[in-house]
């Protein structure tokens, strides 16, 4: 396969294709999901597991090496399926149902994160706009929906700079 819109290989200093990024099957996820594992050659390791993680290591090389290209891409390829699936209904038959995806991770947010919120963390309810607002902002979130109503989890801290964003004065004509 060639690199397209929806996938790049994955190619070590060699020039030897070690792997690939299907973009298309990308999903949402948040930190606390993410399970860091040792990568790092041990004493212990069998051949096996040498080989594996030589393997990974060249990957995860690529892939920090290509990080502003792997976001760009992700997020042209979102965008694309997202807001203009009609450009190409083959390159969004090959995708997962990205806001889909997005709405089990709102409820995976909601169910477990939001119930247990941590000192240090404020839990606010906003309208859609107020969301989109602070998603426009460099401000770090967390969101969920439950029953209709949307609620974004955010660091005490931000509380002021937060309340900016979402209290703007709208502009008169």
């Amino acid at each position: 396969m060639k690199n397209d819109i929806d996938f790049s290989r994955i190619i070590d200093k060699k020039g030897k294709l070690i792997g690939a990024l299907n973009f298309n099957n990308m999903i949402p996820v948040t930190k606390d999901v993410i399970k860091k594992i040792n990568v790092e050659p041990d004493k212990n390791d069998t051949v096996k597991d040498k080989i594996y993680k030589d393997l990974l290591n060249d990957q995860l090389d690529w892939c920090n090496d290509n990080n502003d290209i792997i976001n760009r891409k992700a997020n042209k390829l979102y965008n694309f399926v997202t807001l203009t699936p009609e450009k190409s209904r083959a390159l969004v038959r090959r995708c997962g149902d990205f806001k889909r995806f997005e709405k089990i991770l709102e409820k995976y947010l909601i169910d477990n994160n939001f119930k247990k919120a941590n000192d240090g963390f404020i839990i606010k309810i906003v309208s859609d706009k107020q969301y989109e607002t602070l998603k426009n902002s460099d401000i770090p979130f967390k969101t969920a929906v439950k029953d209709g109503q949307r609620a974004v989890q955010f660091k005490a801290e931000l509380k002021e700079k937060v309340e900016a964003v979402l209290n703007v004065p709208k502009l008169k004509r």
